[in-house]
């Protein structure tokens, strides 16, 4: 589960998945979060 809390934004270039205070790499495999939280992907639970 991916903490953020704000809407997840998905975008094919780069396979980046952004919000803020969270974002998404797949290339490096790395994630950092913010407050809140979203069931990825395409899942955001308020």
């Amino acid at each position: 589960m991916a903490e953020t809390d704000q809407p997840v934004v998905a975008t094919q270039s780069g396979s980046r998945i952004e919000a803020l205070g969270a974002n998404w790499n797949n290339a490096s495999g790395t994630l950092r979060l913010g407050p809140g939280h979203a069931i990825l992907p395409g899942r955001i639970k308020k």
